[in-house]
């Protein structure tokens, strides 16, 4: 709501408390600035689901992946989003800015048996994310 052009970047690597380092950059709306988080994600081996805690973002999200091909998307879940008026926000994830059609029908079709379609969406545009198109 508050920003665009989201992009988090994981470390492929596990620190030796367990994390996994993580950067989120995404641009603020209002001054069209684009704006690093550093943090770490505690990821729980036996569950889908994972907590981020920012060096400058106060408190922790948690966030549960409840759909996944495992190769073009995932939808993500997030907790209680404090930045959004405490609301659950659920998000598509793609590898590409683009997802094919017959991925977004199966997100659509989970998303509607699972009781999480008929919300309002909002659709990123990539082409207006001129530091993320390659």
């Amino acid at each position: 709501m508050y920003t665009k052009c989201c992009e988090v970047d994981r470390s492929p690597t596990v620190n030796e408390d367990g994390t996994v380092d993580v950067e989120l950059i995404q641009v603020d709306v209002s001054s069209g600035i684009e704006v690093t988080s550093d943090g770490v994600a505690i990821f729980n081996e036996y569950e889908s689901k994972y907590i981020t805690q920012y060096e400058d973002i106060d408190g922790t999200k948690e966030h549960l992946i409840v759909y996944t091909d495992y190769i073009n998307v995932a939808i993500q879940l997030n907790c209680h989003d404090e930045a959004v008026d405490g609301l659950n926000n659920v998000f598509i994830l793609a590898r590409q800015p683009y997802l094919e059609a017959e991925y977004f029908d199966d997100v659509w079709q989970f998303l509607s048996d699972s009781q999480l379609g008929g919300v309002p969406m909002v659709m990123e545009d990539w082409e207006s994310c001129q530091s993320k198109i390659c």
